[in-house]
């Protein structure tokens, strides 16, 4: 495997309501030597003058200063974006712009997929205390570049619901504001001591160890993409080395999932891949509900059994899909029907979200406005998957690699887990699979 070039590193801040005391904790706990420029997007009033970098300097011993339109970013400057300004980040320059959208200004969500663009896996994207969930559709595109995304610990923010709109499988650290200098000090060190000769061998071995207790082979994954992903758990574990963290891994088994899922990196959202779930709704689906009628009436039963299993679920929005597709189907007729979505992840914090079934503002906004309407409640700013949906689901923490299936299952959904394993893992799913599957039951699988 050939090295790359350490990608450039850029911290970005989003923040909203009680961000400007937030922000000055954060500011006086940063080095006078940090080495990474940093750019903050306070929502502020557009129609009044903003004294933010002012007020910041007063804690800061970096420089700061208002942005000035495709001004170079440079290490160890602290940028604020102008309070009726957006901000884009291209090439390496700051670029303002005006916006007509109904939308906070300045936009995180803009900063964050600007920058994620740009810097990749260099890129440290923190969202602070706000209202609202402005950001988390950034953070998103954070980690699907491989960048890190820390957010304030809601339980100590004066308004938790900017950190809580993220969900888990995107959230790399959970810090009070006080630590946050310290952890982004951490964090921008990322994987210096992994090039070491011992520690390339150790890395190695603990891919091995890995494959051999888990079924997942990364073995071919970029070197120093493992490195600043295995740095990542390193500094959440709080260990220094990594014969330190093999130590930590075996003391705590819990551990390997997360490594696995910061190895993976798994995003998604509601109705992912279209033309897939198009084929669903239009000829599997209606397919699977004729032969429950069918099966129903062969047996003299008042119910339709219907079975699905979401495999590798992350944050419910694969499997919640699935059951918005069964509930538009059978309409009136969805009480006669037994149906069962099995969710399942080898995530524990992901099958916890999935099952509160609650999700943020930018999580929706790609979906049709009608759909919205009939099958998601508005909370106080977020959206809750309706009652009548999610009793349709069955949320559980599930290793394909270690247990048993499901039976009578109409459909496996699994789109996006066997790309990561071993040919001879691969073998013994498929082989889980078809023993779960009902005749004439439907295998999906991803494009890859």
């Amino acid at each position: 495997m050939v090295d790359e070039i350490q990608p450039p590193s850029l911290v970005v801040v989003g923040s909203s309501a009680g961000g400007i005391e937030v922000l000055s904790t954060l500011v006086s706990t940063l080095p006078n030597d940090f080495p990474a420029p940093i750019v903050i997007a306070q929502h502020l009033d557009p129609h009044r003058p903003s004294h933010l970098s002012e007020i910041l300097a007063r804690r800061s011993r970096l420089p700061i200063h208002t942005i000035l339109d495709n001004e170079k970013l440079e290490t160890g400057h602290i940028y604020v974006v102008p309070s009726d300004r957006h901000v884009e980040i291209r090439d390496g320059h700051l670029s303002l712009r005006m916006d007509r959208q109904s939308r906070p200004v300045p936009s995180i969500n803009l900063l964050f997929k600007s920058a994620a663009q740009a810097y990749g896996e260099g890129l440290i994207a923190i969202i602070l205390t706000g209202a609202g969930s402005d950001g988390a559709a950034g953070a998103v595109e954070v980690k699907s570049a491989g960048g890190a995304v820390v957010i304030q610990n809601p339980a100590t923010a004066p308004y938790p619901s900017m950190p809580r709109s993220l969900p888990p499988g995107i959230v790399d650290f959970i810090a009070n504001i006080e630590d946050m200098g310290a952890l982004l000090s951490d964090l921008l060190a990322s994987g210096a001591d992994l090039n070491q000769p011992s520690e390339s061998k150790a890395m190695q071995a603990l891919l091995q160890h890995l494959y051999a207790r888990s079924g997942f082979d990364f073995t071919s994954y970029k070197t120093p993409t493992l490195q600043r992903r295995l740095h990542r758990r390193m500094v959440a574990t709080k260990t220094s080395s990594l014969s330190a963290y093999r130590k930590y891994l075996l003391r705590h088994p819990e551990e390997y999932n997360k490594l696995i899922s910061n190895f993976l990196i798994k995003v998604t959202e509601f109705f992912r891949d279209p033309a897939l779930f198009a084929a669903l709704r239009e000829q599997i689906l209606p397919d699977l509900i004729a032969a429950a009628r069918h099966r129903a009436s062969a047996q003299s039963d008042e119910w339709g059994d219907l079975r699905l299993w979401s495999a590798g679920c992350a944050t419910g929005e694969e499997a919640y899909s699935l059951a918005m597709l069964i509930a538009d189907l059978l309409g009136d007729e969805l009480e006669q029907f037994s149906v069962r979505i099995f969710a399942t992840d080898l995530d524990s914090d992901a099958i916890a979200f999935a099952r509160r079934g609650i999700y943020s503002a930018s999580a929706v906004a790609s979906l049709p406005p009608d759909l919205v309407a009939r099958f998601f409640d508005r909370v106080d700013g977020e959206y809750v998957v309706q009652k009548r949906v999610r009793a349709l689901v069955i949320f559980g923490e599930h290793d394909l690699a270690q247990r048993a299936p499901f039976p009578r299952i109409d459909l496996v959904l699994c789109r996006n887990v066997l790309i990561y394993f071993t040919l001879e893992l691969q073998k013994r799913v498929l082989q889980l699979f078809a023993y779960s599957l009902r005749d004439g039951g439907y295998l999906v699988l991803g494009k890859a």
